[in-house]
């Protein structure tokens, strides 16, 4: 799986949530696309984010995410 890469449209609740499980199953090469940034009401639902991410890109905070587990 590690040799993968997974192309994910859309970082919103279930977008950040297949890419915290993917990463779990130890892949690391993703191809995130969303150009949305994190706002407020998105900090329940994007894993991985908090208040400090507030005005991020998206693709950011999975990035790091990812990066954390891996």
């Amino acid at each position: 799986l590690s040799r993968i890469r997974v192309g994910i449209v859309g970082l919103g609740g279930t977008g950040s949530l297949v890419v915290e499980q993917l990463s779990h199953l130890g892949i690391k090469n993703f191809f995130l696309i969303d150009p949305d940034k994190v706002e407020a009401t998105n900090l329940n639902r994007l894993v991985g984010s908090t208040q400090k991410d507030l005005g991020r890109l998206k693709i950011e905070v999975a990035r790091e995410l990812v990066e954390r587990i891996n």
